[in-house]
């Protein structure tokens, strides 16, 4: 099983002071891109307000790390296939017809069967992708993970902690997940949240 990362080195390599890595969430999103991304941005910040200027100052200091998780992107792929077709569905946030959730409900247990037929799949998940981190982190050469994680990215990135708290640097959660209960509950949360803050916009 193969994890990919991409680098981009610190500009200042002389006063580097370690790595930042990114996981934009999902779970299943591809981070492999937020390494560029950010180092374009960051080195191109305007020194002359406060934020610019800190942003500028890691792009000097720090190497950033994009990486795809085990299963997505350019790491070793996680697919379900199946030769049933899929029921066409429309949006369930406007459909919410018995057929509609049917069809729906159908659609996630083909998946379902499809990947508990991948023996790649019960290596795919939290724990393994935590341990890849620190993998990274060794790899890299640092002795503390540096990192910045949105939504499910903050999931992980509690998730490493626990596993690895005498390893932990700096590390930044946007869009906190709950990570007392489960999963499940932490996901639902979310979605509470996002329909109150939309109806608070949309008022």
């Amino acid at each position: 099983l193969q994890v990919a990362l991409a680098r981009v080195t610190a500009e200042q390599p002389q006063q580097r002071l370690g790595s930042i890595v990114f996981n934009p969430g999902g779970p299943g999103t591809d981070g492999l891109n937020f390494a560029p991304q950010y180092g374009h941005l960051w080195s191109i910040a305007n020194t002359e307000n406060p934020s610019g200027k800190l942003l500028k100052e890691m792009s000097n200091r720090y190497d950033l790390i994009g990486f795809s998780p085990r299963g997505v992107g350019s790491s070793s792929s996680l697919t379900c296939s199946s030769p049933e077709l899929r029921e066409a569905i429309t949006d369930l946030r406007f459909d919410r017809s018995p057929e509609n959730l049917e069809k729906a409900q159908r659609n996630a247990r083909l998946l379902a069967q499809a990947c508990s037929k991948n023996p790649l799949t019960k290596h795919i998940h939290t724990d393994a992708t935590a341990r890849d981190m620190d993998l990274m982190r060794e790899v890299l050469g640092d002795a503390k993970l540096n990192y910045i994680g949105y939504s499910y990215g903050t999931w992980l990135g509690a998730w490493y902690a626990s596993l690895f708290p005498e390893r932990v640097g700096r590390m930044l959660f946007d869009s906190s997940m709950n990570v007392v209960g489960s999963y499940d509950d932490a996901t639902l949360l979310s979605e509470v949240g996002a329909h109150r803050v939309l109806n608070e916009i949309m008022v």
